[in-house]
């Protein structure tokens, strides 16, 4: 009988992680604004193929939806049926995972996503982190590279993949400390 428990937890646990997946991404397409972002995109999208023109547009979208995941506030009922938020932080970096990694098929991408999640789960809201991933490398990328440049290849976007890590790591554990440490 002991050496059927652990399989019987693991099987429990993996359970609880799948159900949880599932049901973020079903909130995921539950909320406007992503049907905003994906249609957006798609109109964008098709314009810019049909011109010719190819773009990162892909990336950004696909790391919106990160940040859309993290940044929507948790329910209040959520966190109180919920007392373990572990589980709502993995299903939701599970999700962003595979939104990196279906939307973009590079490693660049699954970590600017995990990197906005964790920014979205650190402010517990969506502007910060638009700010952050949109506003920095389109304004003050510029100015940077201008009078520092030194600093410029240590931005997120501009970031090789170990300092997009540690960026993203940064991130996580600052989003999983305020999620563990919110009210209800």
């Amino acid at each position: 009988m002991i050496s059927d428990m652990p399989e019987d937890v693991t099987r429990d646990v993996v359970r609880d992680v799948v159900r949880d997946v599932v049901s973020e991404l079903y909130r995921l397409t539950t909320l406007p604004v992503v049907w905003l972002i994906v249609g957006g995109w798609l109109i964008v999208g098709g314009w810019m193929l049909l011109a010719g023109w190819h773009s990162g547009l892909v990336v950004y979208v696909v790391v919106a939806l990160a940040v859309v995941l993290g940044g929507r506030d948790v329910p209040a009922m959520a966190l109180c049926a919920v007392p373990i938020r572990s589980r709502i932080f993995v299903s939701r970096m599970v999700v962003a995972l595979m939104l990196g990694a279906a939307g973009t098929l590079t490693v660049r991408g699954v970590l600017l996503c995990l990197f906005g999640l964790g920014l979205a789960l650190l402010t517990r809201g969506v502007v910060w982190p638009a700010v952050v991933l949109a506003g920095v490398p389109i304004l003050l990328t510029p100015v940077l590279r201008a009078v520092v440049p030194r600093i410029v290849p240590y931005l997120p976007h501009e970031a090789t993949l170990p300092v997009l890590t540690a960026w993203a790591a940064v991130a996580l554990v600052g989003g999983w400390t305020v999620l563990a440490r919110c009210d209800a």
